[in-house]
């Protein structure tokens, strides 16, 4: 491969599926020169997978921001060293927000300006296994959306609530309306607030969905439930529903948002659980006999700069398991 050949063009050959055995190669070298590289790397794929909004043309808001960044800086093919690309990335990434914000900021302008079609219109974030991703809402809201997560909303909220849809997990930073409550719909609990930080956890393939509220107050109810039976949860309590049962209890409150930092913190989960979070968030399948590990549970911490490897390394010598690595699948055994 030439050494001039251009490290963001690698990269915009990779997202969008054309990039060669050798560009992937070369790609994976430059991620492992330098953790800055990786950050840039990981932070543009978030916003380029995540964007679903688009033009008439059907070009992403990340290939309209790419487009507008490359022939403004005249961005060819600049000799690559194994440690360029940090600045143009960043500044990339910048443009490209801009574009994600100007749609989103478009349709949050006053009602009367929308058209009704607008109104009815709805936009849908998909977070890509191995992923992360911010989403700023119509009315300033924001929400911080976990590897394998979806967020549905409307592109104008209508006058009397803001409605969303979450599966997976989300962090919220609700902007405060009093006049038009915030709720959430997440699998089987329906959430609402006026202002507040809290976490919901409902994954489809998790048992129960989960609660957290870090600060003000919100009204929890089951889906779908007509009567007027709700739950307030104060900040520091954590509301989880299984099997059509709503426990409440003290939350911690570093656990269930670690995440929103890159972090892994777990106190006694199931080992299940755990391979599923490790599927989600590196985006591998993991093959173990669910029988054989149904009474282990696992406490301990790491961050996501860690690799897979690293992560299963370190269980390898806390807990009784042993795993062998495949093609983008791992077989865990259990060592007696």
């Amino acid at each position: 491969m030439k050494e001039k050949q251009d490290i963001e063009l690698i990269i915009t050959h990779f997202l969008d599926g054309s990039a060669s055995d050798a560009e992937v190669l070369h790609l994976k070298e430059w991620l492992e020169v330098d953790v800055n590289n990786k950050k840039d790397f990981f932070h543009l794929k978030d916003l380029w997978e995540a964007s679903q909004v688009g033009n008439a043309a059907g070009m992403s808001a990340a290939q309209i921001a790419w487009k507008t960044f490359s022939d403004k800086t005249k961005v060819k093919s600049p000799k690559a060293t194994r440690h360029i690309g940090r600045r143009i990335l960043v500044e990339f990434i910048k443009v490209a927000a801009v574009f994600v914000l100007a749609f989103v900021v478009f349709y949050g302008i006053d009602k009367n300006q929308v058209p009704v079609d607008a109104q009815l219109a709805s936009t849908k974030v998909n977070v890509p296994l191995g992923s992360k991703s911010s989403v700023l809402l119509p009315d300033g809201s924001e929400v911080m959306l976990n590897s394998g997560s979806t967020l549905s909303y409307p592109v104008s909220f209508s006058e009397s609530k803001r409605l969303v849809e979450l599966s997976g997990e989300g962090f919220f930073k609700v902007a405060h309306d009093q006049s038009k409550p915030f709720v959430v719909n997440a699998k089987d609990m329906e959430i609402t607030v006026l202002g507040t930080e809290f976490n919901v956890m409902a994954y489809d393939d998790f048992d129960r969905t989960e609660t957290t509220l870090v600060a003000g107050k919100v009204m929890l109810k089951k889906a779908g439930d007509v009567s007027e039976k709700v739950v307030i949860l104060k900040p520091g309590q954590k509301a989880s529903l299984k099997d059509n049962v709503m426990k409440i209890e003290k939350a911690n409150i570093e656990l269930e948002t670690n995440w929103t930092e890159n972090k892994f913190y777990f106190e006694s989960i199931p080992f299940h659980e755990l391979m599923a979070r490790l599927e989600k968030w590196y985006d591998v399948e993991i093959e173990f006999d669910h029988e054989a590990f149904s009474n282990l549970t696992y406490t301990g911490k790491f961050r996501n700069e860690e690799t897979i490897w690293q992560v299963l390394d370190a269980l390898q010598m806390t807990t009784p398991v042993r795993y062998k690595a495949g093609h983008r699948k791992v077989f865990i055994t259990y060592k007696k």
